[in-house]
């Protein structure tokens, strides 16, 4: 008997946080979805911007590069166009860098009466504290 063919389903393993800017969503990459090239470029820039920080008498130059930074780590885990990078403040780049270094969010094991995937990435849950209450909370 012949096995089943089985089908690859890239659009399930590209399953990215979104970030919102102005109304419309982005994609952030995750460690498990930045291509090697610049995962190895983020964690350099990582890596030169915590020697910087750290650095008891920066120069100009030094300075200078520590401020680029954000932008340039920013560019490498946010699919978005350069119009949006450029609009975005440093507090929003290092914001999407902290979210891109947060660990993946795990589904919750399902559990009879669980509530769907969309209620658990909002927040939202019911509570089933009697027959007949489905009160919300976030």
């Amino acid at each position: 008997m012949a096995a089943a063919n089985k089908v690859l389903d890239l659009d399930r393993l590209a399953d990215r946080p979104i970030v919102r800017i102005n109304g419309k969503e982005y994609q952030l990459l995750t460690n498990n979805t930045i291509p090697p090239l610049a995962g190895h470029r983020f964690w350099k820039c990582a890596e030169r911007q915590q020697t910087l920080v750290l650095a008891e008498n920066p120069s100009e130059d030094d300075l200078a590069e520590m401020a680029a930074l954000p932008d340039r780590m920013c560019r490498l885990v946010l699919m978005a166009s350069d119009d949006v990078h450029a609009a975005l403040t440093d507090v929003q780049r290092m914001e999407i860098v902290e979210a891109f270094l947060q660990p993946p969010r795990q589904e919750p094991p399902a559990e009879s009466g669980a509530t769907t995937a969309a209620e658990r990435s909002t927040g939202v849950t019911k509570l089933l504290d009697s027959p007949g209450s489905t009160e919300a909370t976030h």
